[in-house]
C-alpha cells in the first residue's frame, strides 16, 4: 500500500473512475451537494481497489448505502467524545445501538464484496485463465492472499478500514481521538476473525496510525472478543462503584466473602470470567490449562499490579517499592541477585541449623504448656523469630513473649489497609492524607525503621569482626545473609533493605497461617498426625538434629504440607499477569496489559481436578500411589502455592523447610489435638488467608508407650515393678517370674512387652550376669506367646554396660548384639546401627 511501483498499478483504475467521474460532471452546469458527490466518487475509487469492481456510485442520486453508514458512523463517534457521561460503556443505550448496527452493516457489505471477488478469482482459476486476467489489471485482494501473513480476516479487517478512512477523509483529523476510543470501547470494530488490525491508512497515502506487532502477539482465527468474556454486566462494570456493589450494603457480601463471589461467578459464567475490579478489568481464570497458558507465555517485562495505597505511600515519602511490586529493569537488577542468595538449594539449607536452633528453643517454651491458647500469635511469633535469624543473624525474642512482635503487629495492620482501600469506591487518599492513608503510613514508616535499626546492628557487627580479623572465622561457622548480600557488587544497602522488608511481609504471616492450617489439619485427623510420627521416627529416629537429609527422605511430611495448603490455599486467588502479548485464553482475545488472574484457590477445591477434594488426605500427593485420588497431580498448573516462575515467591524455599523443621519438632515431641466440638477452622481473607478467630491447640507430650516397628506404630505396656539401684537390681531381677509373664500377656495382650532397666552405682558385673540369665527366660517366655519386647536401657554417665542381650528377629533367629565398655554415645550408636537390620526397635533412651 505504501511503495510508489505498487501505488502506481492502479493509477489506470483510478483513471478510468475519475474518467466517467468527469464526463457525468460536464452534462450540469452546477453540483448542488459537492459533498456527496464526492463522496460517491471516493467510494467508487476504494471500491475499484479493492474489489477490482465498479459499485454504480458515482452516477447516483444520494449516497450509497455503505457510504451513508460510514457517515453516520464518523458523526456518532464525534458525539461520543464530547458526551459528559458515556453510559454507552456500561450499558446498551439507544446510541450505542445504531452505532452497533451501523458499523455491523458496514462489516456485512465489506464481507459480501470480499465473497464475490474471491468467487471471481476461484472460478478464474478453474478455467485456467487467472494469470490471463491478473496481467490485464492489479488485483489488490488477490496480492493479499497471496500474502502467507494474511488471512481472509485481515483482509477484511484493512478493507473495512480503507472505506472508514479513505471515503470520509474530511475527519482525519479526529482520527487519534477516535482510534482510542474504539480501542477501549469496540474492540469488535478493529477485530475481524479477532485479528487486531496492524496498520490502518488514508486512501491518500498518510499513514494516520501504525503500530508494529510482533508475530507471537497475533492472535488465532475464530476466536471471541475480549468483550465476549462473560460476567458480570451493567451497573458492575462502572469503575469503582462497580466494584463496591458486590459487597454491603448493596449485597450480603463482606469483603472477606471475595473468594466466595468468585466461586459463584464461575458456576454462572464458566472456566473464564471478567470483572471489574477497581477502574480495570480484571479477567480470572478457573481451568488449570487456561493457567498453564498464562504462566507459560513469553514476559519481558514482568509488569506487577500496582496498589494505589502503595503507588501514593512511595511517591509521598521517596521510599523505594517491596520486590514484590518492582517491574521492568528495576525488578530484574534486584530479582537476580536475590533469587541466587534465596532459591539455591545448598544455599537455603545452610540456613537448616539456625533454624533449628529456633525450633528447639520454641519446642521447649511448648513443653512447659498443655495447650496453645493463640495459635495464630504463638506461630507468628516463631516465624519472625525465623525471618530474625536468617536476615540478622541474631534473636529478637519473640518466641518466649506473651503479645506478637511489634514487626508483625505492623505487617498485620497493613495486609488490613491495603485490603480495604482495594473496595473503596472513591479512592480519596490519592488527593487527602486521609485517616486510612495516616495509618497506613505510620504503620509502614515503623517497618521500614525497625528493618534498617536491625540492618545497621549486624553491619556494625560484620565491620567490628572484619577490624579484628575475625570475620573469616564467623563466617565459616554459621552462615550470613546480610553479608552475601553485601558481599555482592551488585547489591547496595538500598536494595538489601527492600529484599529484607518483603521477607518480613511475605514470611511472618503467611508462613505462620500455613503452619497454623498443618497443625490443625493433623489435630483434627489422628490417623494421618500418628503416620507422620511413624515417618519421623522411622528417618530421624533419635537424633537430636534434623539434617538436609532427614528431609529430604520424608515424603509424607512435605504431602502433608502441601494438603494442608491445598484445602486451605494461602492467598486469597492464586498467581496473577500482566498479558505482555496478545493472545487467546479459553476461545477469547485478551488484549496486552490485560491483568489475569488465575483463581487456583477454586481450582483445588473444584471436584474435576482433585477427588474428594473437601477431605484431607494427604496421600493425593505421594508419588508411588496408584489410585484415583492422586488425580490432582494430573492438573500442576492447578496447584501453585508459591507462585511460579521469576515471579513466584522470593522466600519459598526457606518458608518450606521452616514449616518442615517446625512440624516435625513439633510433633516428634507432641500429640497434638483440637477443643472438644472444634471441627473445622474457619478462615478470613486479607493478603494471606486466616483463621477468623483465635485457635487453641492443645498437646500431650510424647512418652514411651509406644514403638515404631516396620513403619507401624504398635502399643506397649512398660513394665518396672519398683525399680531400684545397688543391690536392689537383684531384687528386680529375681521378681521377673512366669506368672507376672503370664498376667502382663494376659490381660494386656501387647503386641510389644517394654522392660526398662536402670544402671548407676552398682556392682555392674553382677548385675549383669543375673540380668543375662533373667533376660533369657522372659524372651523365651514371650517368644512361646507371639510377643515381642524392646528393652530401654537407661545409661548414666558413671556406668559402660557390659551386655549380652538375645533379640528376636523370628522363631527361626536370632541376633546377637555384643556391647563391650562402651560410654553413653557409642552405646547408642550401637544399638541403633544393628536395629536397622531386625525387626525390633531398640529405643535408647539416655539422660
Amino acid at each position: 500500500m505504501l511503495r510508489p511501483a505498487v501505488v502506481a498499478s492502479y493509477v489506470p483504475l483510478i483513471e478510468h473512475v475519475t474518467n466517467d467521474f468527469v464526463d457525468i460532471l460536464k452534462q450540469k452546469k452546477t453540483n448542488d451537494d459537492l459533498q456527496m458527490t464526492l463522496m460517491n466518487y471516493t467510494t467508487e475509487s476504494v471500491a475499484v481497489m479493492c474489489f477490482n469492481r465498479r459499485l454504480g456510485c458515482i452516477d447516483n442520486k444520494e449516497s450509497p448505502e455503505i457510504v451513508r453508514g460510514i457517515t453516520e458512523f464518523f458523526t456518532l463517534l464525534q458525539k461520543s467524545l464530547i458526551m459528559p457521561f458515556k453510559t454507552f460503556k456500561y450499558f446498551r443505550t439507544p446510541f450505542y445501538k445504531r452505532f452497533e448496527e451501523i458499523r455491523l452493516r458496514i462489516q456485512s457489505i465489506v464481507k459480501r464484496e470480499l465473497k464475490a471477488q474471491l468467487d471471481v478469482m476461484n472460478k478464474l482459476k478453474k478455467e485456467h485463465q487467472l494469470d490471463d486476467y491478473l496481467q490485464k489489471d492489479p488485483n489488490f485482494m488477490y496480492s493479499m492472499l497471496a500474502d502467507p501473513r494474511m488471512t481472509l480476516g485481515k483482509i477484511t479487517s484493512i478493507v473495512t478500514t480503507l472505506f472508514n478512512v479513505g471515503i470520509d477523509s474530511d475527519l482525519q483529523g479526529l482520527w487519534n481521538g477516535i482510534q482510542l476510543l474504539m480501542v477501549t470501547l469496540f474492540q469488535e470494530s478493529l477485530i475481524c476473525d479477532q485479528e487486531m488490525l496492524k496498520q490502518i491508512f488514508c486512501v491518500q497515502k498518510h499513514i494516520l496510525y501504525s503500530s508494529t506487532v510482533k508475530e507471537t502477539e497475533a492472535v488465532s482465527d475464530g476466536a471471541k472478543s475480549f468483550r465476549e468474556i462473560p460476567g458480570p454486566k451493567g451497573m458492575y462494570n462502572i469503575p469503582y462503584f462497580g466494584t463496591a456493589l458486590h459487597f454491603k450494603p448493596f449485597t450480603n457480601y463482606e469483603l472477606n466473602d471475595l473468594p466466595e463471589i468468585r466461586t459463584n461467578m464461575r458456576e454462572q459464567h464458566g472456566d473464564i470470567v471478567k470483572m471489574r475490579i477497581g477502574r480495570d478489568y480484571v479477567v480470572y481464570i478457573f481451568d488449570p490449562d487456561y493457567a498453564k497458558t498464562v504462566l507459560q507465555l513469553p514476559y519481558k517485562e514482568f509488569l506487577a499490579y500496582q496498589i494505589d495505597l502503595i503507588e501514593v505511600f512511595t511517591k509521598r515519602t521517596g521510599l523505594p517499592k517491596s520486590l514484590s511490586l518492582m517491574e521492568g529493569k528495576e525488578w530484574k537488577e534486584l530479582r537476580k541477585p536475590a533469587q541466587e542468595k534465596m532459591l539455591r538449594p545448598a544455599v537455603v539449607a545452610s540456613y537448616g541449623p539456625l533454624i533449628e536452633q529456633v525450633t528447639d528453643d520454641f519446642v521447649d517454651i511448648l513443653k512447659q504448656k498443655k495447650k496453645i491458647d493463640d495459635l495464630q500469635m504463638t506461630l507468628m511469633n516463631y516465624t519472625t523469630e525465623s525471618i530474625a535469624m536468617l536476615c540478622f543473624n541474631r534473636r529478637l525474642g519473640s518466641i518466649d513473649s506473651e503479645e506478637s512482635p511489634e514487626i508483625a503487629r505492623c505487617i498485620t495492620k497493613v495486609f488490613t489497609l491495603l485490603q480495604k482501600s482495594l473496595i473503596m469506591p472513591f479512592k480519596t487518599f490519592k488527593y487527602f492524607r486521609t485517616p486510612l492513608y495516616k495509618q497506613f503510613e505510620e504503620v509502614r514508616l515503623r517497618i521500614q525503621s525497625i528493618v534498617e535499626r536491625e540492618l545497621k546492628a549486624q553491619l556494625d557487627v560484620l565491620n567490628k569482626l572484619k577490624r579484628e580479623n575475625q570475620l573469616d572465622d564467623y563466617l565459616q561457622k554459621e552462615p550470613n545473609f546480610m553479608y552475601s548480600m553485601l558481599a555482592d557488587p551488585r547489591m547496595t544497602l538500598g536494595k538489601i533493605t527492600s529484599i529484607v522488608t518483603t521477607l518480613f511481609h511475605a514470611g511472618i504471616d503467611s508462613t505462620a497461617n500455613s503452619l497454623l492450617f498443618a497443625l490443625t489439619d493433623l489435630a483434627l485427623h489422628q490417623e494421618k498426625q500418628q503416620k507422620l510420627y511413624q515417618e519421623i521416627q522411622t528417618v530421624v529416629g533419635d537424633s537430636t538434629h534434623l539434617t538436609k537429609e532427614h528431609l529430604a527422605q520424608m515424603s509424607y511430611l512435605k504431602a502433608c504440607i502441601k494438603e494442608s495448603q491445598r484445602r486451605t490455599f494461602p492467598v486469597m486467588t492464586g498467581p496473577a499477569r500482566f498479558i505482555e502479548w496478545d493472545t487467546v485464553i479459553g476461545g477469547y482475545t485478551i488484549p496486552r496489559k490485560t491483568f489475569v488472574s488465575l483463581n487456583m484457590a477454586a481450582m483445588v477445591k473444584d471436584e474435576r481436578f482433585f477427588t474428594k477434594a473437601k477431605e484431607y488426605i494427604p496421600e493425593r500427593w505421594l508419588r508411588n500411589v496408584n489410585d484415583e485420588i492422586t488425580k490432582g497431580q494430573e492438573f500442576p498448573f492447578a496447584f501453585k502455592p508459591f507462585g511460579f516462575g521469576p515471579r513466584g515467591c522470593i522466600g519459598q524455599r526457606f518458608a518450606e523447610m521452616e514449616m518442615q523443621i517446625g512440624i516435625t519438632k513439633i510433633i516428634q515431641n507432641f500429640e497434638i489435638s483440637m477443643p472438644h466440638g472444634v471441627s473445622e477452622i474457619k478462615t478470613v481473607h486479607r493478603t494471606f488467608t486466616s483463621p477468623a478467630q483465635k485457635v487453641t491447640l492443645q498437646m500431650q507430650n510424647r512418652n514411651i508407650n509406644s514403638i515404631c516397628i516396620n513403619g507401624k506404630e504398635v502399643k506397649v505396656i512398660p513394665y518396672n515393678n519398683g525399680i531400684m539401684y545397688g543391690k536392689g537390681a537383684t531384687q528386680l531381677c529375681n521378681s521377673l517370674q512366669d506368672d507376672i509373664f503370664q498376667r502382663l500377656v494376659t490381660d494386656f495382650s501387647p503386641e510389644i512387652v517394654l522392660l526398662q532397666i536402670e544402671g548407676n552405682d552398682m556392682d555392674s558385673h553382677n548385675f549383669i550376669n543375673i540380668f543375662i540369665d533373667t533376660f533369657k527366660n522372659f524372651l523365651r517366655y514371650l517368644k512361646s506367646k507371639n510377643v515381642k519386647i524392646v528393652v530401654i536401657v537407661q545409661v548414666f554417665h558413671r556406668l559402660k554396660p557390659r551386655v549380652s542381650m538375645s533379640v528376636c528377629k523370628s522363631r527361626r533367629a536370632k541376633i546377637n548384639l555384643e556391647m563391650v565398655n562402651l560410654a553413653k554415645e557409642e552405646f547408642k550408636y550401637f544399638l541403633s546401627y544393628w536395629t536397622q537390620k531386625v525387626d525390633i526397635k531398640i529405643c535408647i533412651d539416655g539422660r
